[in-house]
């Protein structure tokens, strides 16, 4: 389905426990999966710049 966020539900895992971490890492570094759009505009030839935080 490809619905992902930074914390896994606590009704599957207590949060702060090793399980919790572990989904957590893993919704996380799904997103790691994809080229950001800095990456995609650098590829075309663009000049870019990523600076703050991102939403």
């Amino acid at each position: 389905h490809g619905v992902t966020g930074n914390d896994p539900s606590p009704k599957y895992a207590k949060q702060g426990s090793a399980l919790y971490q572990e989904r957590r890492a893993q919704l996380i570094g799904y997103l790691d999966r994809f080229e950001s759009l800095p990456q995609r505009l650098q590829q075309l030839g663009y000049l870019t710049h990523q600076s703050g935080k991102w939403w």
